[in-house]
């Protein structure tokens, strides 16, 4: 049997059909290889990335730590050091009530001044002059400590980012 022109167009024409479908099955095949390939390889990158960012992290967490810690320790150094200065304030101040207040202005209008005494070693400040001069000083060492804390967190800081990778 033969069979007659149209069958075998159609076979023909289905097998062409069939050809390419085959082809493009095999392109697409090829295409999604090469995509999963690629996307494994940024799945990799990804995956690697996080690792490394993680460990960059714990670095940086731990650097965070210890400046926290030395701040904190810093801050307490300060802190005694400045309590220790007002307790010997408190102390100066305290000796002081038993010195004489200063007279009123009526008072020493007349009175001469020496001009060679005691007076210039201050022991014979007056009880006001004494206090004021005292918070002073006192004021002056509570700066000073501060400054110095700064300056302590500052290097402590310094030190460390120098030591980081």
């Amino acid at each position: 049997m033969i069979l007659s022109r149209i069958q075998q167009a159609a076979i023909i024409g289905a097998g062409v059909v069939i050809a390419a479908l085959a082809i493009f099955a095999t392109i697409q095949t090829f295409r999604l290889s090469s995509s999963q390939r690629a996307l494994k390889d940024e799945r990799e990158i990804v995956k690697r990335m996080n690792a490394e960012s993680a460990a960059a992290n714990g670095r940086y967490r731990s650097l965070e730590q210890r400046h926290l810690q030395d701040t904190q320790r810093i801050e307490k150094d300060k802190a005694d050091e400045i309590a220790d200065m007002r307790a010997d304030r408190d102390a100066a101040l305290a000796e002081l009530h038993t010195r004489p207040r200063r007279p009123t202005a009526s008072a020493t209008q007349g009175a001469a001044v020496p001009e060679d005494g005691p007076g210039c070693t201050g022991s014979a400040l007056f009880a006001d002059d004494a206090e004021f001069l005292v918070g002073e000083a006192a004021r002056a060492d509570e700066i000073r400590a501060e400054v110095k804390a700064c300056y302590a967190q500052y290097d402590s800081l310094a030190q460390a980012l120098e030591a980081a990778p």
